[in-house]
């Protein structure tokens, strides 16, 4: 008997959610189209009389993810989708996980759900409590081949994702698509009306993009989380290292995922502004101007209120350093845990001027 194509059926349910399902070999195959829900659970449904199966796996696989962490971000966070959906790159899917928020955040983005299949939200009830557990919790879920963070507050540029899908795939040219990769650009600093304060925040704050070695990394972070994207191999790695808890031990997220990828692959630099980085008072972490004045200053001048900073903050790099190093121990790198071993050592120190009480 020749084989029949298969028969594609539409049902509108009550809550006008659109439902496609496909009669192939006697088995009916559907995804239900909640566009603000996670779909892809073993599950079976009755609707119009008619028992539909659903598949395990996903009808589609999702090629580029972008990951977005939102709390309190209504200001600015339908902006921010909307420079998304204006990417030249079309096919993505963004999930969102929200923390909590108390103003109109889930509001928004579930009618933007609803109005885009391509969005979606993971999570609104559990209370993440920083940016780094609600993106680690992002990371345990994540499936996309290719995984870029977004922020709640900023603009993407139209060619964002296509600026950085031409570097991860020249990398995986080069290295091979089993070698974790991170791929991070240059921002453009905005203010809170979207006017330019500085064209360039590597240059703002001072920090050289190709200084992207392990030993480099763990002294200063060139990677700012809403302009950097991953390989699958790095999501991987990332995916089997992360829990909730461990965004205690990270100074931030995207600097502890920098440092796996030196650790295991490469840092790679696009040479581009693909973000506008939008300053403002409720900034997680925001763009600070670099002065070489300021700098040998608070190394001369040794005021206790900024000794008692830098020597904390030198402890959550060490403890972020640490962290690190457990979590690859498993695998073979011993040149990156050699580096690793060797900064975490500097805890205790009491000989140099950044460590001394």
């Amino acid at each position: 008997m020749k084989p029949q194509p298969p028969v594609t059926m539409m049902f509108l349910g009550s809550n006008a959610s659109v439902i496609s399902a496909s009669l192939a070999s006697g088995r009916y195959r559907y995804e239900r189209c909640y566009p603000h829900t996670v779909v892809g659970s073993e599950s079976c449904r009755s609707i119009v009389g008619t028992t539909i199966h659903r598949r395990k796996e996903r009808i589609h696989a999702t090629r580029h993810e972008i990951l977005m962490a939102t709390y309190n971000g209504a200001e600015y966070i339908e902006q921010q989708i909307a420079s998304i959906q204006q990417q030249t790159l079309r096919n993505w899917t963004l999930s969102i996980s929200d923390d909590c928020s108390t103003d109109d955040t889930l509001d928004i983005i579930t009618r933007l759900a609803r109005q885009d299949a391509r969005i979606r939200i993971v999570s609104h009830d559990v209370h993440h409590g920083s940016p780094q557990a609600n993106f680690n919790a992002l990371m345990a879920q994540a499936s996309g081949r290719y995984v870029f963070l977004a922020d709640q507050d900023d603009l993407w540029h139209a060619d964002k994702l296509a600026l950085f899908m031409q570097r991860l795939h020249s990398t995986e040219a080069q290295y091979g698509s089993d070698t974790p990769l991170l791929a991070f650009s240059d921002l453009m600093v905005v203010d809170a009306h979207n006017d330019v304060i500085a064209p360039s925040f590597l240059r703002f704050i001072g920090r050289d993009p190709h200084r992207t070695q392990l030993n480099e990394l763990l002294a200063q972070n060139l990677v700012t989380g809403c302009a950097t994207a991953m390989n699958a191999a790095l999501r991987d790695v990332i995916r089997s290292i992360v829990t909730h808890s461990d965004g205690d031990h990270m100074v931030m997220h995207d600097w502890c995922y920098a440092l796996v990828a030196a650790a295991l692959g490469h840092v790679v630099y696009v040479n581009q502004a693909t973000v506008n980085y939008r300053q403002h008072g409720d900034n997680a972490m925001g763009a600070h101007r670099y002065s070489a004045l300021k700098t040998l200053m608070s190394l001369i001048v040794h005021r206790a209120p900024i000794r008692r900073q830098r020597v904390a903050r030198m402890h959550r790099m060490i403890a972020q350093a640490a962290y690190v190093r457990d979590a690859l121990a498993a695998y073979d790198r011993p040149s990156s845990l050699e580096t690793l071993d060797a900064y975490c050592a500097h805890i205790g120190c009491t000989e140099c001027g950044i460590c001394r009480p």
